[in-house]
């Protein structure tokens, strides 16, 4: 994969995919948006995470985030309505891509950080909010020590992500998170969601939008 790296970001070989996000807090479900997942054609068995971990260990972390994000906001002028949509970055590439960001259509992106990104203190959440950018902490809330990091932070975020499976059996520890997000503006959005009874069970726990296959499969942009 080391030798396969600077070809990909050389050629752009990077594809995206995009996952429907749904509000379920009325009993008919609304779509609200998409998650944008990069896929790397040049060798599609790769898992999408092993990518990324590799460019972390060749210093290209920044570079495949930004072309990544790059490939995603292609798409955001053909959302339906107001959809916003999801892309996955790290804090090196939030400067790059917000100002890639057209205008028009600033307010219906967010971007989908990891946990570590609320303790740099380098990172400042008022930057994109200032210029119209969603924040999501999408960094596993309910594993030890995260949602602490993110309420010590002191950052104003817009949404938090929790994952149905791995969490799937703490329906109790979802609703505590969805009580303080809620007290604090914050949407709550489940992922890997994959069926209907898990989107009652979410619901009731206080979760407000959820994605998965619950509701189809990816789709191209």
């Amino acid at each position: 994969m080391q030798d396969l790296l600077p070809r990909v970001l050389e050629k752009g070989e990077i594809d995206v995919r995009f996952q429907a996000v749904f509000d379920i807090r009325a009993t008919v479900p609304v779509l609200r948006g998409y998650e944008a997942y990069a896929r790397f054609p040049t060798a599609p068995e790769l898992p999408t995470g092993l990518w990324f971990a590799t460019a972390a260990r060749m210093g290209l972390a920044e570079e495949l985030s930004v072309a990544t994000g790059r490939k995603a906001l292609q798409v955001i002028d053909r959302l339906p309505g107001t959809a916003v949509l999801f892309v996955n970055t790290i804090p090196e590439a939030v400067c790059t891509l917000a100002a890639e960001v057209p205008e028009d259509t600033r307010g219906r992106v967010v971007f989908d950080l990891p946990a570590s990104s609320f303790a740099d203190e380098e990172f400042q959440v008022a930057d994109l909010h200032s210029a119209g950018i969603g924040v999501s902490f999408d960094g596993e809330p309910l594993a030890e020590g995260n949602l602490e990091r993110l309420k010590a932070s002191g950052a104003s975020i817009d949404y938090v992500k929790v994952d149905a499976i791995d969490d799937g059996g703490s329906l109790g520890a979802i609703a505590e998170l969805a009580e303080w997000c809620h007290r604090n503006r914050i949407f709550v959005v489940a992922k890997r969601v994959e069926s209907s009874e898990e989107v009652d069970r979410l619901r009731d726990a206080g979760v407000d939008w959820i994605q998965g296959y619950a509701f189809g499969s990816d789709v191209t942009l």
